[in-house]
């Protein structure tokens, strides 16, 4: 995952479309600069970019994204509530990275596959016998 993939997946979860949001990347209304902010903050925290870098992309300049990290860490220290958002969204990306990173063999796909089938089966066997209908 790139930085532009990671500020269009968090774009995407504050319910905007990306073509939409980069039409407004100068606006200052509440909802897009937060977007915007959080998309620099996560990715100084997960990418560990530099604040030109982060700023570019929403053609802003160095100083936009310093601020932009202070305000976004100010609010996850002091808003219980935003800080669980945004802790949600750099669980998801870290996650994605990760899966992106790992290149499994063929065996190794059949075993995870037969393994998760292995524990579904456990599973259905088991709410059968709870509720009594028959295990086919």
């Amino acid at each position: 995952m790139n930085y532009k993939e990671m500020c269009r997946y968090i774009v995407a979860r504050e319910g905007m479309d990306w073509e939409g949001f980069l039409r407004c990347t100068k606006s200052r209304e509440q909802l897009y600069k937060t977007t915007r902010h959080i998309c620099m903050y996560i990715g100084h925290r997960v990418l560990h970019l530099s604040t030109p870098r982060l700023a570019g992309i929403f053609g802003q300049n160095h100083p936009s994204a310093l601020h932009a990290i202070k305000t976004i860490t100010n609010d996850y220290n002091n808003y219980g509530h935003f800080a669980k958002k945004i802790d949600q969204y750099i669980c998801d990306i870290r996650t994605i990275i990760e899966h992106e990173n790992n290149d499994y063999t063929a065996a190794q796909v059949i075993d995870i596959t037969a393994t998760t089938i292995e524990k579904m089966h456990i599973i259905a066997e088991a709410y059968c016998e709870i509720t009594g209908k028959k295990f086919v």
